[in-house]
């Protein structure tokens, strides 16, 4: 088995890589893993586990050891506390903490009590800058909880303790008749 602490620079947690198999390409530094591969993101260096927490699971993937940076073009999955979600194609840059997902992104995020309404989200490509507590969805994005739907362009999902604070969206448009949520924490500003 193969393990990488990939330590984040204030050096207060890791990204911790798990893989049963992987070759180290000398000439470019890299290290590929063809088969089953998580990566758990923000582990704390010292103590337990606490907080938020990203693991995703995927394979085919390719680490450049001087940066740290992980890519796959395979499908990848991933869960957090509040949800989970799929894409295809996904590069992590621990420099930086930023999960760029290419294609046929989908989320879900549960609120934190149990009667919250889930958020889907789908989009052709996402951002998550995990420093920023931002996901950005691009070029298209449609937004789904409840009986709100709302379909638009590029949008912004703004969180707050890995819960969604905001969405602002641009050039949206509600595809069928709309009932506004009788509960939701969730205010949409479309731009």
């Amino acid at each position: 088995d193969v393990e990488l602490e990939l330590y984040h620079k204030d050096g207060t947690a890791f990204d911790l890589v798990k893989s049963a198999k992987a070759e180290f390409e000398v000439g470019s530094k890299t290290l590929y893993s063809d088969g089953e591969v998580e990566i758990t993101m923000g582990v704390p260096a010292e103590g337990p586990p606490r907080g938020r927490m990203l693991k995703i699971h995927t394979s085919g993937v390719h680490f450049e050891s001087n940066t740290g940076k992980a890519s796959t073009d395979r499908k990848a999955t991933f869960e957090f506390d509040q949800g989970g979600g799929s894409a295809v194609g996904a590069d992590y840059d621990p420099s930086t903490r930023e999960l760029h997902l290419h294609s046929q992104v989908a989320l879900d995020w549960r609120g934190k009590t149990p009667d919250a309404k889930l958020m889907h989200i789908e989009a052709g490509e996402a951002y998550y800058r995990e420093r920023e507590s931002k996901v950005i969805l691009l070029p298209w994005s449609k937004l789904t909880r409840d009986t709100l739907h709302l379909e638009a362009a590029m949008s912004v999902v703004q969180l707050e303790d890995g819960e969604i604070r905001r969405a602002e969206v641009q050039a949206a448009q509600a595809p069928r008749k709309i009932r506004t949520a009788r509960s939701s924490s969730l205010p949409i500003n479309s731009h």
